[in-house]
């Protein structure tokens, strides 16, 4: 069995992996997608992720880093969390996963990552001789699991985060070129490229994007009334452009991540998914039943939870992980998880259009108020003429 698992500390990225889920759907893809979920993530977005898209959630505990001074050095303190990714290889009911992050967008049909031998990765931009840890082919095994653990408890990561982890556990990667994917496997457009002539020379063969930084595509909220985005002058707004489309086709133009990651909006959500399936072509019926969506638990050392009647698997990792003879990891803390429940349904309003409070172009109609200074103003105005000319 194999599957595409993507890994979420908390809602902010439910968008996301919302997006992510539904372009492999939309590329064809066939195998089941999971999706690991800590105990921050809330029941309202888990009702959405195996309501609309996903095969499985997997309950994961959150593995941080106390190594902060490493994170700070890259500006992101919050990557701390994702060290929690190590945990699926320890789902060995699975022969093959393939990682992506939840700020990935796949650009066709990725389905062939599956015949290459793991583990497999791209390039990172910042150092090619390590690889980035938001695309990767991985085969699950408890005794890589039980090293990855290892290695976290007594060295931790070089960058704080599960990249540097990574990239030490297995590191005979750059040596190794039938485990280097291409670079267009896991391409960074928001990255700065010191050779944009190559992004421009091999654009049409990208496969996967990865928006990497804190600024992600949910956050580019200035749109013109039919989904397209602001453009300012200069860049290359593609990527971002059909992360937004994907996101249009499937919950409307009226709807935003913010909004819909908001338990009072669910239902116009369900409602505009019941309008759109009609148009679609494809349809994928993965849920599993509960006896089905089973763990090796004694891999983990630990109980099984009750069966649960909805479609949500747990898999824990304990409050005390055996290595050997070593005690528990002294850079790792470990939370307990509290039970999660499938939230009921309400109904509400479907979030509307706003209008600019500014008079100066009364006739654009944007999706969200906001701020604009008067270069802003500007821009929006060029952007305008230059549409309407095409």
């Amino acid at each position: 069995m194999k599957a595409f698992i993507t890994l979420i500390t908390n809602d902010t990225y439910a968008p996301g992996a919302l997006v992510l889920a539904h372009r492999l759907r939309d590329m064809g893809s066939i195998h089941d997608l999971v999706c690991l979920v800590t105990h921050q993530v809330s029941n309202h977005v888990r009702a959405l992720l195996l309501d609309r898209c996903y095969t499985r959630l997997l309950d994961v505990q959150e593995l941080f880093t106390t190594r902060f001074e490493n994170l700070l050095l890259l500006g992101r303190p919050e990557l701390g969390a994702t060290l929690t990714k190590i945990q699926l290889w320890g789902l060995t009911e699975y022969s093959k996963l393939v990682f992506l992050d939840a700020d990935t967008l796949p650009i066709r049909n990725i389905d062939d990552l599956f015949s290459r031998p793991a583990f497999a990765a791209a390039p990172d931009t910042g150092w090619p001789d390590c690889f980035n840890s938001g695309v990767f082919v991985a085969e699950p095994s408890d005794s890589i699991y039980q090293g990855l653990l290892q290695m976290a408890a007594d060295k931790g990561s070089f960058d704080g985060g599960d990249q540097g982890l990574l990239n030490s556990f297995f590191c005979h990667w750059p040596e190794t070129p039938q485990h280097r994917l291409p670079f267009t496997y896991n391409t960074t457009p928001s990255a700065v490229y010191s050779y944009l002539p190559a992004y421009r020379e091999f654009k049409q063969k990208i496969a996967v994007i990865h928006f990497i930084g804190k600024d992600k595509p949910w956050h580019h909220t200035q749109r013109f009334a039919d989904g397209s985005l602001f453009k300012p002058a200069g860049t290359d707004t593609e990527f971002l452009q059909l992360w937004w489309d994907t996101w249009d086709k499937h919950y409307g133009k009226h709807i935003s991540p913010t909004s819909l990651i908001t338990p009072a909006n669910a239902p116009s959500v369900h409602q505009h998914h019941h309008e759109q399936q009609h148009q679609q072509q494809h349809h994928y019926h993965h849920h599993l039943s509960s006896s089905e969506q089973t763990i090796t638990w004694d891999m983990i050392n630990i109980q099984p939870p009750s069966t649960a009647k909805n479609k949500t698997d747990t898999t824990l990792i304990p409050s005390s992980v055996t290595h050997g003879n070593a005690k528990d990891p002294p850079h790792i803390k470990q939370k307990d998880i509290p039970e999660k429940s499938i939230p009921s349904k309400t109904d509400t309003k479907q979030e509307g259009q706003v209008g600019l409070h500014s008079g100066e172009l009364p006739h654009y109609t944007f999706l969200q108020s906001s701020t604009f200074t008067e270069a802003t103003m500007l821009e929006f105005e060029l952007d305008h003429r230059e549409r309407m000319t095409k």
